[in-house]
């Protein structure tokens, strides 16, 4: 029984973020005169990218009275910033580990090397004698 619940609640949440998405779509789609906010691109982006709850909270900033087609297009534009923004540190990020694990990587054929320079001194000492 337990597992059917959760099934059902697993599946309400699936439908409620495609609504959410598709209540994006609407927005950002504008038609009978009104103009595109963003291209389908973006919109694709932005729902593949946000979580539920930041799309909710988009959707619900877009459908706020009052609010304009400026107004929107500067939230939907304010909204793909953010993510490229996330996507560059993420980026940044992974660089930098990649970085430093080629630097620490050079560092032990160093040491490596010069371990074995000591050894070969070493034999070469003992073979002098």
């Amino acid at each position: 029984a337990e597992r059917g619940e959760a099934k059902k609640a697993r599946e309400a949440a699936k439908r409620a973020v495609k609504k959410e998405r598709q209540r994006l779509r609407l927005v950002c789609d504008g038609g009978q005169g009104v103009p595109r906010l963003i291209s389908e691109d973006d919109v694709d982006k932005l729902i593949s990218k946000l979580e539920p709850e930041q799309l909710m909270a988009l959707n619900e900033r877009l459908s706020a009275l009052g609010i304009g087609r400026e107004e929107q297009a500067a939230l939907t534009i304010s909204a793909l910033t953010g993510l490229s923004a996330a996507e560059a540190a993420e980026v940044a990020a992974k660089e930098r580990l990649k970085q430093e694990a080629e630097q620490a990587a050079k560092e032990n054929l160093r040491l490596e090397h010069e371990r074995k320079m000591a050894g070969m001194r070493e034999w070469t000492e003992e073979e002098l004698r």
